[in-house]
């Protein structure tokens, strides 16, 4: 919590992990993501389906990892999810609808046909199936999402199993198309499993070993608790002197140790206001007068 101007509690954002095991998490994560990308190699009759599914599960852990390290609200981050999305279908998928590189009517008609109704046609068509766009793009869908989310739950959440669930739906979605011919569905699902247990081993080391500015661990678990605030420059500065000139007086005048100390240690002032300035002021120069008796006459000697 960060105190406002006005002295009310303001919540802070959570800050990105860092580190090797960071590191190493979002890597399982994407690893996984891209595992079960490779159930489509029998779905399809070429292996030209890969290459855009290893970009999109690169770009939307780096997405991902850069929202979460710019600290984006939920809204920022799916705006950016959308974008990168939409950048990666319609220059690998729809390449071929470009006109010189450049986005066209037929792109954006083709991109939304596909997105409405590539996933019956991936269920209606009969395998192997040649690698057509209305075909590609529901599996570069599934692993763009499922990376993102792994990746965003992977580092702005402390749960262990979170990152493992979009995953694990994408595979389950991937058996579920590619049902008729499961030649490498076993394969592919062993080595889903070994990335995701390394993905929750190494989670659990970084959670375990990882301490908050406001987190002390002990030998019994983390425990909650609040940083010391750091006393001001000023104030580190008046304390070493008082506790100088008390060491110099109890050697110097050890009769007289406490009248030194009340000249040394002195109550800090405190800020006033120009009222109070103004009614000082008022009060030393009623102080400095000479008093008069009531023939008007000063009192002096």
């Amino acid at each position: 919590m960060k105190r406002g101007r006005h002295g009310a509690d303001e919540p802070t954002r959570a800050t990105p992990p860092t580190g090797p095991l960071a590191y190493l998490e979002v890597l399982f994560g994407t690893m996984a993501a891209a595992t079960t990308g490779l159930l489509y190699s029998g779905f399809f009759t070429s292996r030209d389906y890969l290459p855009p599914l290893l970009v999109a599960a690169a770009g939307a852990a780096l997405l991902a990892v850069l929202t979460a390290v710019r600290r984006w609200r939920a809204s920022g981050t799916l705006l950016v999810a959308v974008l990168g999305f939409a950048l990666i279908a319609v220059f690998l998928v729809y390449r071929h609808t470009l006109d010189h590189g450049i986005p066209t009517v037929k792109t954006a008609t083709d991109l939304g046909t596909g997105l409405l109704h590539g996933w019956a046609r991936m269920l209606s068509v009969g395998l192997p199936a040649d690698v057509t766009q209305d075909l590609l793009i529901t599996p570069v869908l599934l692993t763009f999402v499922a990376t993102f989310v792994s990746t965003t739950l992977s580092v702005r959440t402390r749960a262990i199993l979170a990152p493992a669930l979009p995953t694990l739906l994408a595979l389950v979605i991937g058996l579920l198309f590619t049902a008729a011919r499961p030649a490498a569905g076993a394969v592919v699902t062993a080595a889903y499993l070994v990335v995701t247990l390394l993905l929750i081993v190494v989670r659990v080391s970084r959670l375990e070993t990882a301490v908050t500015p406001d987190t002390e661990v002990v030998s019994a678990g983390p425990v909650r608790r609040r940083a010391a605030t750091p006393m001001p420059f000023r104030h580190r500065c008046r304390h070493e002197l008082g506790r100088t000139a008390e060491r110099w007086c109890s050697a110097r005048a050890p009769t007289n140790t406490w009248t030194c100390l009340s000249v040394v240690r002195q109550r800090p002032r405190q800020r006033r206001t120009g009222a109070a300035r103004r009614a000082g002021r008022r009060r030393r120069r009623a102080g400095s007068r000479p008093r008069r008796r009531a023939s008007g006459r000063p009192t002096g000697p």
